[in-house]
């Protein structure tokens, strides 16, 4: 017969109620993460991360593009209020179209 070598290490009865309770509260904090993101409240990572960087390139490009959209309409003017004016309204456009989606 072969002999079992006890461990050194005592597992007590509080040991094992404080292993329980924290595997039940990680259980719970794990449900409640898995309700949040149905509820729609609670994104990936990378999908965040994916969508973000979609919206930072369009923004981009339509920044970019105020240049050659607005330089025709400038190219004769030289009243500094009115290029302002003409300017200012070709940034909230870009900003609107981007908080429309668009």
């Amino acid at each position: 017969m072969m002999a079992v070598k006890k461990s050194a290490v005592k597992v007590t009865d509080d040991d094992i109620k404080a292993a329980r309770l924290r595997r039940e509260l990680a259980m719970a904090e794990l449900k409640e993460l898995e309700l949040a993101e149905r509820k729609g409240e609670l994104v990936a990572a990378a999908e965040a991360e994916k969508q973000m960087g979609a919206m930072i390139l369009n923004a981009k490009s339509k920044l970019l593009a105020l240049p050659g959209k607005l330089a025709p309409m400038l190219a004769g003017l030289s009243d500094a209020g009115r290029v302002e004016s003409i300017i200012k309204s070709g940034i909230y456009e870009a900003l609107n179209e981007l908080a429309a989606g668009k």
